[in-house]
């Protein structure tokens, strides 16, 4: 046929009231043509047998006419129901943020700082759609573009995924989107719009305020332990573009639990861009954790205020050591031995980060004796202030019970936890040796009938003189036990009102010792001393002596004889007619004189 010429085409039925007229379409061979309906064909068009009827204005290549009108008949089935959509729904995940939740017409964002698949499933079923492939096309609906169509497999519950491509690789928009469903043959299906919103645009946060935590001066990470109440966060967006809301993520770094990560969504005042969540206190185990937020689309947000570190902490402090220093704070491991008040120190360290501002307290007791220690400060930075470092309060003295005592500490945690416990335990020796024999021995010449090398005559714990020959006196110590510390050496200590004046060491020989007290060895003091001993730690002994150098002659203001017949300045004494002989001094002396009668 020549195309240049086109014929008509009508079909009627008489299930309709007025035949439809098609329009000639193409040519699709020399011998074959296409008609279209110029009129849309209503879905009440019933299926049937239809007539037809080709007009002229057709010719052939050798310029005949069709003149004659051509007449038929044939069935035709229509297909004119538009397809019916149920139950559309978008999931979607955010790994980094609900983890393997499904979350169902929740925002979306492909976005690079948000979180992970970039991918979302639209399902729903259908029906009402004939001739295959089929076709979903996507639209953008603020301009009502179509932004992608792709073929999809009419399995009745049908799954279709949607990615950045699939949306028409939005940017940081918002958008909502419709999608129509189409056959092989044009049949086309209503609009739906699918129940999401495409938010490609970040909050910023302003500001973050979280309540019940305690941040050290200086420093960024909050810390908890929920003995305040719940963990109460807000967060700012007043300057963002963003308007939605906003959900908080408690992210893990190293937790009881393994990097777990916590997430809430929040109550959100569009108006004023304040979200704020209250997280229980039980809620969150023990870990160190990044509060942070994004949107129900899973973009992350930006800003300066966008990270706050956080520790959570509810388990009360320990001690890991506890021993005895220097005034350093070096460890001796030494016990505790007699000191002035502020002379003896301690440190503690504790498992971890102490409060710098709260002092820790320290006592050491056995039974109900108790020995204070206060506070001299933190041996290692306000950053670490772990160790601590005290002194005793008050004279550690001989007088204590020796022994084991513990250690009673109270302190606090850099994260509120407060510590009372007792723990570690430190020897006091501040006895000083235990003497079982304690005395002096003296010669008086001048009241001795004997002679000092016979032995005999010698007084026992007796004042001597240094003008009194032999000038000196001896000290014989026996201990009990080994001393602490030195087991050759000991110290004996001359004091007055019970201060050390002078101090001389002693050798020991096995448990035993000797001091001689002479114008060459020991004070030159004649006064009356208190004699202790004291070991190499200078913890002195309960046991004393009296010892004393008294070299002022007595002064005799006259003397008055009894018992005996007076006679020309001379008392006459008969043992066998005087029953005694009395004389009475009346000078004063601190002790009985001595009377020597001499022949």
């Amino acid at each position: 046929m020549n195309s240049a010429f086109s014929p008509s085409l009508q079909i009627a039925s008489d299930a309709i009231p007025a035949p439809i007229q098609l329009q000639f379409s193409s040519w699709i061979s020399s011998t074959t043509c296409r008609f279209t309906n110029p009129q849309a064909i209503a879905a009440s068009l019933p299926p049937g047998t239809y007539s037809y009827l080709i007009s002229s204005g057709s010719k052939d290549l050798a310029g005949n006419l069709n003149i004659a009108t051509t007449a038929g008949s044939f069935t035709v089935e229509l297909f004119t129901l538009a397809p019916v959509i149920t139950a559309p729904r978008i999931t979607s995940r955010q790994l980094e943020i609900w983890s393997n939740k499904d979350l169902v017409d929740y925002p979306l964002s492909f976005a690079t700082n948000s979180a992970s698949p970039d991918v979302a499933t639209l399902s729903f079923t259908y029906n009402g759609l004939y001739q295959t492939p089929h076709t979903i096309h996507i639209y953008r609906n603020s301009d009502n573009s179509k932004v992608a169509s792709f073929v999809i497999s009419p399995d009745g519950a049908t799954s279709v995924p949607i990615n950045h491509s699939a949306l028409g690789n939005p940017g940081a928009i918002m958008a909502s989107y419709s999608f129509v469903l189409s056959d092989s043959i044009g049949n086309v299906g209503a609009s739906y719009s699918i129940p999401i919103t495409y938010d490609g645009i970040a909050p910023v946060i302003s500001t973050t305020s979280i309540s019940n935590i305690f941040i050290p001066p200086a420093e960024a990470t909050g810390y908890y332990n929920g003995s305040l109440g719940s963990l109460n966060v807000s967060f700012s967006t007043a300057a963002s573009t963003a308007t939605d809301s906003l959900v908080l993520i408690i992210a893990g770094i190293a937790s009881a639990t393994g990097n777990a990560t916590y997430s809430y969504e929040m109550s959100t005042n569009l108006t004023t861009g304040v979200n704020t969540y209250s997280v229980a206190s039980a809620t969150i185990p023990d870990g160190t954790y990044w509060i942070t937020s994004a949107d129900r689309a899973g973009n992350y947000a930006a800003g300066i205020a966008t990270l706050t570190p956080l520790i959570v902490d509810k388990v009360s402090p320990d001690v890991v050591l506890a021993t005895t220093t220097n005034n350093l704070g070096a460890a001796t491991g030494l016990p505790i031995v007699s000191s002035p008040a502020g002379q003896s120190y301690f440190k503690l360290q504790f498992g971890e980060r102490m409060r710098a501002t709260a002092s820790p307290t320290l006592s050491i007791a056995t039974g109900a004796t108790e020995i204070g220690y206060s506070f001299v400060g933190w041996l290692t930075t306000v950053s670490a202030s772990d160790t601590a470092l005290f002194k005793n309060t008050a004279t550690i003295t001989n007088a204590l019970p020796q022994g084991t005592y513990v250690c009673k500490v109270t302190g606090m945690d850099i994260a509120g936890n407060s510590m009372n416990i007792s723990t570690g335990t430190v020897d006091v020796r501040s006895r000083g040796p235990v003497l079982s024999s304690f005395y002096t021995t003296s010669y008086q010449a001048t009241t001795a009938s004997a002679t000092l090398a016979s032995g005999l005559e010698m007084l026992t714990n007796q004042p001597f003189s240094f003008n009194v020959d032999p000038k000196a006196a001896t000290l014989s110590i026996q201990l009990a036990q080994i001393p602490d510390d030195n087991p050759v050496n000991i110290w004996l200590h001359f004091m007055l009102d019970n201060t050390t004046t002078a101090s001389y060491p002693v050798t020991l020989v096995g448990l035993n010792a000797t001091f001689t007290w002479s114008t060459s060895n020991g004070p030159a003091s004649d006064t009356s001393y208190t004699i202790r001993v004291a070991d190499a730690n200078g913890d002195l002994s309960l046991e004393s002596l009296a010892w004393r150098n008294d070299s002022v002659a007595p002064l005799v203001q006259s003397v008055v004889v009894t018992g005996g017949e007076l006679a020309t300045g001379s008392v006459y004494f008969n043992p066998a007619r005087h029953r005694y002989l009395g004389t009475r001094f009346t000078a004063v002396e601190s002790e009985a004189p001595r009377l020597r009668i001499r022949g």
